[in-house]
C-alpha cells in the first residue's frame, strides 16, 4: 500500500485520539506511512510517541516557523508515496480506512468520502462498513460543490481527512498555493486564516480525472469543539473563504488542466458573492478581514491564474 497521512497538529495538548487512529492503521499495514509535521514549541508528541517514535514508517518533522499551510507544504515536500491525505489533530477517522486507501490505489483514483460533524467528545460515533463505492462524472461533483454543495442528500466534504488524494494533486496544489502567496487579499483568506485551501484540494482532484469515485459512507469525525478554526471564524468569514476559493478556481489554467465553469455555476459564484456584499452591508463586525469594496473586486476579477511547470 502506497499511501502517507500527513498528520498536522500545533498547540494542541490532546491530539492524541486522532494521532493514534493513523497509528492504529500503520501499526495494521505496515505499508502505510505516516509524516507528523510538529509544530509544537515543547517535545509533547515526541513524548507521547515513546518508542513508537521509532516506526520505520513514521517520520516526525519539527516545524519551527509558519502557520497551518505552511506545515502542509512541509508534509509534501516529504511525501514519497503515490497516494495521502491531511489529517489534522482534532478529527477522527474511520478503523476501516484502510478500505478508502486500498481501493484507491486498485482503481489509480482520488476518492472522496464523507465526514460527519460531532462533538469532540464524542467517541462512541460507530463508523459504517465502507463499500459504497460510486464512479461519478467529475463535473458533475463540480457542479455540486459550487450550487447545492450537496450530493445523495449529504454535503460534500472540505475537510481533507475524509478522503484520499493522487500525490499528482499537491503537486499542482502547492503551485496554486505560491501564486496565492502573491495577492495579500487571498492569502489573508486561504493562507492565514485556512480558509478555503482545503477546499482546493478537492477541486483540483476532480479537474484531473474524467470521473472520481464518490464514498457515501462516513470514513471521518469532524470535530466541533469552541477551540476549531471553523468555529472561531464564524460563518461569514468562513463562507467568503470558501467562495474565493471557487472564485480562485475558475481563473486557473495551466498545461493539460482549466476548468471553464458553465453558465449556472458562474451565475451562482457571482449571486453569491453579491450576496456576502449585502451580508457585510448589514453587518460588518462579522466581517472581520475586508472591506467590501475588496470584495466587489474579487467578484470582478477574471484575470487567469496562469501555471505552466507541473
Amino acid at each position: 500500500m502506497n499511501f502517507t497521512f500527513l498528520f498536522v497538529t500545533k498547540g494542541r495538548y490532546d491530539f492524541d485520539k486522532s494521532l493514534v487512529n493513523c497509528l492504529e492503521q500503520i501499526q495494521k499495514f505496515s505499508d502505510l506511512r505516516i509524516i507528523i509535521i510538529d509544530g509544537n514549541k515543547d517535545n509533547r508528541v515526541q513524548n507521547f510517541l515513546g518508542d513508537q517514535l521509532f516506526l520505520k514508517n513514521l517520520k516526525v518533522i519539527k516545524q519551527k516557523k509558519g502557520r497551518f499551510v505552511r506545515a502542509c507544504l512541509i508534509g509534501i515536500e516529504n511525501l514519497e508515496t503515490d497516494f495521502f491525505t491531511f489529517m489534522h489533530d482534532d478529527d477522527y477517522i474511520s478503523p476501516n480506512f484502510y478500505k478508502l486507501i486500498k481501493f484507491a490505489i486498485k482503481n489509480n483514483t482520488s476518492v472522496i468520502g464523507n465526514g460527519i460533524v460531532l462533538p469532540k467528545e464524542n467517541m462512541n460515533y460507530v463508523f459504517p462498513y465502507i463499500e459504497n463505492f460510486q464512479k461519478i462524472d467529475s463535473r458533475i461533483i463540480i457542479n455540486k460543490y459550487f450550487c447545492s454543495k450537496k450530493i445523495n442528500g449529504k454535503f460534500l466534504p472540505a475537510n481533507p481527512a475524509c478522503s484520499v488524494f493522487k500525490r499528482e494533486v499537491a503537486n499542482i496544489w502547492v503551485l496554486l498555493i505560491k501564486k496565492i502567496i502573491q495577492d495579500k487579499f487571498l492569502s489573508f483568506y486561504l493562507l492565514h486564516k485556512n480558509i478555503g485551501q482545503d477546499l482546493l484540494l478537492y477541486l483540483i482532484s476532480l479537474s484531473i480525472q474524467r470521473d472520481i469515485y464518490y464514498l457515501d459512507d462516513y470514513t471521518c469525525q469532524f470535530s466541533s469543539h469552541k477551540k476549531s478554526m471553523s468555529v472561531n471564524f464564524g460563518s461569514h468569514n468562513l463562507g467568503v473563504g470558501y467562495w474565493l476559493a471557487k472564485k480562485i478556481y475558475t481563473r486557473f489554467s495551466g498545461k493539460d488542466f482549466i476548468y471553464e465553469a458553465t453558465l449556472v455555476e458562474k451565475l451562482n459564484l457571482y449571486l453569491r458573492g453579491i450576496f456576502y456584499c449585502y451580508k457585510q452591508g448589514l453587518n460588518k463586525k462579522k466581517f472581520h478581514f475586508h472591506s467590501t469594496k475588496k470584495l466587489i473586486k474579487q467578484i470582478l476579477n477574471h484575470k487567469k491564474i496562469e501555471i505552466d511547470n507541473y
